[in-house]
């Protein structure tokens, strides 16, 4: 799935509860080519992240809103170890500097 695709996904998610179309939906993203955008609605619809409502409006579906949260909790877990490893480096600096601080003093 590209960043496009996340994209588009993601605004679905957030805003679950409205049906759009691709005629609105091209209004939310204007940087993204129209065609480009029926391609990326049909990939979703393909793959059942969303779903048609109606002929023209799109909803996302339980698939699409699990792959958000599943996406997230799986960079979370492959970078816990950087994420900590930042924060005790972010914690060590501040108490050097303090140390460092109340020796010149």
């Amino acid at each position: 799935m590209d960043k496009n695709s996340k994209k588009i996904l993601k605004f679905l998610c957030k805003n679950n509860s409205n049906r759009y179309s691709i005629i609105s939906l091209s209004k939310e993203f204007p940087e993204i080519p129209k065609d480009h955008l029926i391609e990326i609605v049909h990939f979703l619809y393909k793959e059942n992240y969303v779903r048609y409502i109606s002929d023209s409006s799109i909803s996302i579906t339980n698939k699409g809103i699990t792959y958000i949260s599943v996406s997230r909790s799986n960079w979370i877990s492959k970078n816990i170890v950087a994420i900590l490893s930042l924060i005790v480096s972010i914690c060590a600096f501040i108490e050097a500097t303090i140390s460092l601080f109340l020796q010149l003093k």
